[in-house]
């Protein structure tokens, strides 16, 4: 007989997610992300863009002409939270896009004694999904995935810090298992703390917008 369970449920504005909740941004309130980026790129909130309310955070790849890619990435650092489970969850949008580019979601956990790195990136482009390992990034098996270009895109992962492992991956509801692929792992002194990170990377000679709105983080049971 197969066990039964249940699972906990968290409505986070009129989106029903599975976990309790860690964090919500919908970007309404004080924008508290800093912005790394090269060049004139930028992460910033805007309210050209919204997929709930009346605000997003714009990330704004550099405009020049240089000879590779150029990064911009919106970082938030949080408290670590107490399960090992954690679920990100996040909707993106990218109007035009006439040229390659990389879009990315990424953690960084500190516990004392290691920093746990995990991330997903889309070559939205070719539509394809990519987790980072170890090896660096690399393609998710079986993830050949359809982007709504100019709509909005969910996109999620799952990781168990306490095994460095992935569980797994979701662009647009298409769920792939990842639990073969082990997180990233350096030493680290820092203790008690979470990096949460959006990213986008152009071709080096286009400028390309991604809007993000409902970042979320979950921790599972």
């Amino acid at each position: 007989m197969g066990e039964e369970y249940t699972r906990r449920v968290t409505v986070v504005g009129s989106l029903p997610v599975e976990g309790s909740l860690i964090f919500h941004d919908d970007f309404e309130s004080t924008f508290r992300w800093a912005s790394a980026a090269e060049g004139n790129g930028a992460a910033t909130k805007s309210a050209t863009r919204s997929r709930s309310k009346a605000n997003s955070m714009k990330l704004t790849t550099d405009s020049g002409t240089p000879a590779s890619g150029q990064t911009c990435e919106g970082k938030i650092q949080l408290a670590l939270p107490p399960s090992q489970r954690v679920q990100c969850v996040a909707y993106f949008r990218i109007d035009t896009l006439t040229s390659f580019a990389t879009l990315t979601q990424r953690l960084e956990f500190f516990d004392g004694v290691n920093k746990l790195s995990a991330g997903i990136r889309m070559d939205v482009t070719n539509e394809i999904l990519q987790s980072r390992s170890a090896g660096g990034w690399a393609n998710i098996t079986g993830s050949d995935i359809d982007i709504n270009t100019g709509g909005w895109n969910r996109f999620a992962f799952t990781i168990d810090y306490q095994t460095s492992k992935y569980i797994s991956a979701d662009i647009n509801h298409l769920r792939l298992d990842l639990s073969a692929v082990e997180l990233v792992s350096s030493a680290s002194a820092v203790a008690g703390k979470l990096d949460y990170f959006f990213g986008i990377t152009n071709d080096g000679a286009n400028q390309i917008t991604a809007y993000i709105d409902d970042g979320i983080l979950l921790q599972l049971p």
